[in-house]
């Protein structure tokens, strides 16, 4: 079932020099599309938010959008009310903007004031009648959108460039234009626990770095991950050619694995480096292998 109601819920105000309006809007209705998807998770209806540009103002480039909401045909729309969600998501994306507001950082703390402030919208807008419980966004979301709209703004970058939010009330606020988030930035804002063990690891080599030692790719039973080489008397050899390393040929290695976990024990992010090559392993030699070596290295 698709729901096309719409509301002219918001717009995006841009001014400033040299300003190049069309890749710089459809930059920030992606992070926007991007931080709906994140938002409607605190509801319990399986609905697709989905933006869509409904006019252009010219001489101030000033962008309104307009929404609608696609519904999963076999759950329950539990009486969802489309204005009402619209409301919330407006609301919501304009606390994300204003929570960046002259930020050169983000915190753990601020982000729980966020986290509490969008539960409140929520809940005081109730968008399912029918089932008003709500849960917060998990803050990595909430990192995650905001993310998006700074790397959307970042291209502002001549002096007296800006761009703004209005919000469905014609409450405005700038966007802020300096602040800088990497995905190591959000590991460490979340992280609240971190465990490092060594371990012995048979990987099948999948993507050797021939310049580096930051990141090759390993084949882990079924699953592929990065692993930066910190053997580098190995890595010498290697790149001296001293040995043939074929594709599908492993490396028995003792490998340094670093979780990192959140306040509620999630996982967030793991690494993998490996410290000390034990053996090389050819293709040829691997039919030696016991049979529970052999499947443990199969793709």
């Amino acid at each position: 079932m698709e729901n096309e109601d719409t509301i002219k819920g918001y717009s995006l105000i841009h001014w400033g020099q040299n300003i190049v309006f069309c890749p710089l809007f459809f930059a920030i209705e992606l992070s926007f599309n991007t931080s709906d998807r994140k938002l409607v998770s605190s509801i319990q209806v399986d609905v697709e938010p989905i933006l869509l540009l409904e006019d252009i103002q010219r001489g101030s480039l000033i962008a309104w959008i307009r929404s609608t909401f696609k519904l999963s045909k076999d759950a329950p729309n539990l009486g969802l009310d489309p204005n009402r969600l619209e409301e919330y998501l407006d609301q919501s994306k304009f606390a994300l903007v204003d929570f960046t507001r002259n930020r050169t950082t983000l915190t753990d703390a601020g982000l729980t004031e966020l986290q509490m402030k969008i539960l409140e919208i929520v809940s005081e807008k109730q968008p399912t009648p029918e089932l008003p419980i709500h849960t917060p966004v998990p803050k990595k979301d909430l990192l995650f959108g905001i993310q998006k709209i700074q790397s959307a703004v970042s291209h502002l970058t001549n002096d007296g460039d800006s761009a703004g939010y209005i919000g469905g009330d014609s409450s405005k606020v700038p966007f802020n234009l300096t602040l800088n988030i990497t995905p190591g930035t959000i590991e460490d804002i979340l992280t609240k626990e971190t465990l490092t063990n060594e371990v012995r690891m048979l990987l099948k080599v999948k993507k050797p770095d021939y310049l580096g030692s930051s990141q090759w790719e390993f084949k882990d039973g079924k699953s592929t991950i990065d692993v930066k080489i910190n053997d580098f008397e190995w890595l010498e050899k290697f790149r001296k050619r001293e040995f043939v390393l074929a594709p599908g040929d492993s490396l028995l290695a003792m490998v340094e694995v670093t979780s990192r976990y959140d306040i509620d024990n999630n996982l967030i992010s793991t690494r993998h480096t490996l410290m000390k090559v034990l053996e090389l392993r050819t293709v040829n030699s691997s039919k030696e292998f016991k049979q529970g070596e052999l499947d443990s290295s199969e793709e």
